[in-house]
């Protein structure tokens, strides 16, 4: 593997765990009760995670800070509802299982 992959997995290895942990993170703060401590410990883990994004998008694809203020500012304008995320993750899964079961069914 070469010196500029290297650095890339390296990268995407480190944003990866970033997620992990905001994952865990927020699975423990979402099972405690609703509590404006809560909210707030909610809104510094999607802080952490906003950080650590804006990272990798200036660090390790060189994204220019003016590029991605505009991404974030699109992100907004085009916000889904919690339903529609929730039916586009569904179908993203549902495409996932069909792809690998035709992976298993074409190596049997």
């Amino acid at each position: 593997m070469n010196k500029g992959a290297t650095e890339y997995k390296k990268a995407l290895e480190s944003l990866t765990q970033s997620v992990l942990s905001f994952e865990n993170a927020l699975d423990n703060e979402m099972s405690k009760p609703s509590t404006p401590e809560r909210g707030q410990k909610v809104a510094r883990l999607i802080n952490f995670l906003t950080v650590k994004n804006q990272a990798a998008m200036h660090f390790t694809l060189g994204y220019s800070f003016q590029k991605i203020k505009k991404l974030y500012a699109e992100r907004g304008r085009n916000r889904m509802s919690q339903k529609e995320a929730l039916e586009k993750t569904l179908c993203h899964l549902k495409s996932m299982r069909e792809a690998a079961l035709k992976r298993s069914i074409a190596r049997a």
